[in-house]
């Protein structure tokens, strides 16, 4: 299965984890490590502290800001332990 299939394009259309787990009929745990493996995989999958869900985007300055977001949790998260 492909979680990329059930993830639409565009912040407006995000879809969150729990309905992800409906449409696959996957458990939360699966489907977060589904989307980490596609996001390691190259994967354009988004989500913000801002916003509810995932979507896909091939809009540069928006990624940008997906992976400035995501490398400052990575650090605060270091910084606690």
């Amino acid at each position: 299965m492909n979680i990329v299939d059930f993830i639409p394009k565009g912040k407006e259309n995000a879809v969150t984890r729990e309905a992800l787990c409906i449409y696959t009929g996957l458990a939360d745990r699966t489907v977060r490590k589904l989307i980490e493996l596609a996001r390691d995989g190259g994967a354009p999958i988004l989500s913000s502290s801002h916003s509810v869900g995932y979507w896909l985007s091939d809009d540069i300055v928006e990624i940008k800001a997906f992976l400035n977001e995501t490398d400052r949790s990575e650090e605060h998260t270091s910084e606690l332990q």
